[in-house]
Parts: structure tokens; C-alpha cells; sequence
């Protein structure tokens, strides 16, 4: 039996980070790390865990976005899933190569994200 792929999930509301991790293992993923914070997900992204995919929610509270922890996963070749509840509006303009899925999110449009991402 083939190894599940590695996500790395990055959200800042505790409830919503717990939701996704779930809907992320129920679709068949390994939970390898998470964040909430931008920091947190720098300092995770700066480790040596390897990752299938990243998912990775914009708005991380104060102002921060995820766009620099996106950079890094994307320069190791890892790819990256927005989740917003702005849409593809949310990453003004930047990243126009990785998929979004606007909040409220169902498991078939999660399933669909991860999946255009390459996860």
C-alpha cells in the first residue's frame, strides 16, 4: 500500500484548523503539520518535513496573509492550495497558478483543491 501524502495546513481560527485537518485525513491525507499563526508557519516551513501539498488559509489574523509561507512551499516545489473566504480576489493578484477555494468550503470542493493542486 502506496504512503499517504504529507499535507501541511495553515489556519488561524482553532475550530476552523481542527475542521480541516479532519476533512483533510477523511479524504485520505496525511496531517503532517499545522499552524495558526504566520510565524508558526514560516518556522514550520523553514524545518526539514516534506510535504505532498500545503493548504494554506490567506487571512491570518492582524493584517498577515500566508503569501510568504506560499513562496517558500512553492520554491521547494511543494504546491499550494489557498482557502479564502474572498476567492481568487483574496490573493490580490498574486499566485495566479495555484488553485483557490473560497470559504465556506464543502469536502467536494476541498477534495477538488487539493486535487488541482497536485495532492
Amino acid at each position: 500500500m502506496a504512503a499517504k501524502k504529507r499535507a501541511f495546513l495553515v489556519e488561524d481560527e482553532p475550530i476552523l484548523l481542527m475542521m480541516l485537518e479532519t476533512s483533510v485525513e477523511a479524504l485520505g491525507y496525511e496531517v503532517a503539520d499545522t499552524a495558526h499563526t504566520l510565524e508558526g508557519g514560516l518556522r514550520t516551513v523553514n524545518g526539514h518535513a516534506r510535504y505532498d501539498f500545503a493548504v494554506l488559509d490567506v487571512n491570518l489574523g492582524d493584517d498577515a496573509r500566508s503569501f510568504e509561507i506560499a513562496r517558500r512551499l512553492l520554491a521547494r516545489g511543494v504546491p499550494v492550495l489557498f482557502v479564502t473566504g474572498y476567492g481568487r480576489q483574496g490573493l490580490e493578484g498574486q499566485f495566479p497558478d495555484c488553485p483557490v477555494v473560497e470559504k465556506p468550503y464543502t469536502m467536494t470542493s476541498l477534495k477538488e483543491g487539493i486535487a488541482s493542486a497536485g495532492g
